[in-house]
Parts: C-alpha cells; structure tokens; sequence
C-alpha cells in the first residue's frame, strides 16, 4: 500500500519518509553491537537517515540501507580524540592501550614535568610503545 498525505491546495506528498523509530532495540536499551542491529532492522524497514544507538554511541544507515551503509555518525562538535596515560611505575618502556582507533602523536613529560623522548612504536591504530633511554614515571599525552 502506497502512502500518501493530502496537504491543502491539493498538494499530495507519496511516498513520505517512513515514521520507523529504531533508535533502541526491542528491549528498549541500546544496541549491544552492529550484528544486532542489522539482525532485528532487517532491510525492509531500513531507510536512509535511520539512526540507532550501539553500546551508547549512534550510528546511522548515512547512504543507502545495505549493512555495509552503518556507519558511526560523526560529531562535528566534538574535538580530535585524546588520550593521557599516567605510567605511576618507572619503566624503560610504556605500554600504552589507548583505544583512541589512530596512530597518534606523542607528548611526554616525567614526574618533574619535564618533557623527555623516547622512541614509539605503534602496535596497532589503538595500542603503542615508548622506550626510553632510563627508567623513569611521567605521563603521556597522545592527540
């Protein structure tokens, strides 16, 4: 059934954006994960611009309705992602899991607040290394 809504004038708007609110899952609770969401908004009832929340952060079907369209929404307002790690022990090298899903640069500073180098490493686009020259405690800032 097609649906159409009669405006005055006898203006006619078909086909108008569906009404489906998907936001939470059946539970009323936020998503647990991507799999989820594609298993119970099968692609029947998808459309563009449908947004969901997963595990508290939203995603949207941004270009079409296939399951690769799910992406994470962006916001605009919300600065580059960083990270502070205190290493509280005093080591040669730091292991740093940050989760921030990039390659960041690297700022750090002893317990004196003195800036030092070192040599990074990244693992991986959420966990690096630094190795030092002696052992030593401080923080690290990772933008």
């Amino acid at each position: 059934m097609s649906a159409t809504i009669q405006l005055p004038g006898g203006l006619k708007v078909l086909n108008p954006a569906p009404e489906i609110t998907k936001y939470f899952n059946n539970a009323n609770t936020p998503y647990t994960d991507a799999a989820q969401v594609l298993s119970e908004i099968v692609s029947g009832i998808r459309h563009r611009g449908l947004t969901v929340n997963i595990a508290g952060i939203e995603y949207w079907f941004k270009d079409g309705t296939t399951d690769s369209d799910l992406v994470e929404k962006a916001d605009l307002t919300r600065a580059d992602k960083n990270y502070l790690h205190d290493q509280g022990i005093s080591s040669t090298v730091w292991t740093i899991t940050h989760n921030l899903n990039k390659f960041p640069s690297v700022t750090v500073k002893d317990s004196a607040g003195e800036e030092v180098e070192g040599e990074v490493h990244h693992v991986s686009v959420n966990q690096l290394t630094i190795t030092f020259s002696a052992s030593f405690s401080g923080v690290a800032t990772l933008n």
